[in-house]
């Protein structure tokens, strides 16, 4: 039933959260030995372009999943996975000290996605209970 497009808030919010993912996974796929060698192998070492590979098929994959309400739930735990680890391990003002505005604002941000991941869910759940 994930192809009935039910035009309702938490349908609009996941879309909106998503064009980000797809974006960042876009742009990560057209560079891709960049995006490995560059900002993965520093961290992953031989493991660079598995994580690579893992990263752009959620960033696009996944995302477009929870984009249209495909298994809803289980992409948005691991949309909400990554942006956690992708915080911790890059965008992490407390680790590295660098409480510029971009760390800073970057971590913010990615707290907020996490948010809005968390109330489409939530309004997801809610509509499908009381209006079903």
């Amino acid at each position: 039933n994930y192809m009935k497009f039910s035009m309702n808030n938490a349908f609009w919010g996941r879309v909106l959260i998503a064009i980000l993912f797809v974006y960042a996974g876009w742009g990560k796929l057209m560079d891709f030995t960049g995006f490995v060698s560059g900002a993965l192998e520093p961290r992953f070492g031989a493991l660079a372009t598995i994580v690579g590979v893992l990263v752009v098929f959620i960033e696009i994959v996944v995302a477009i999943a929870f984009a249209i309400g495909y298994k809803a739930k289980w992409s948005a735990w691991i949309l909400g996975g990554f942006v956690a680890l992708a915080t911790i391990l890059y965008h992490n003002p407390w680790s590295t000290g660098a409480f510029d505005g971009n760390t800073l604002g970057m971590a913010l941000k990615n707290v907020a996605i996490l948010g809005g991941i968390w109330l489409a869910c939530e309004m997801d759940s809610h509509h499908r209970t009381h209006h079903a």
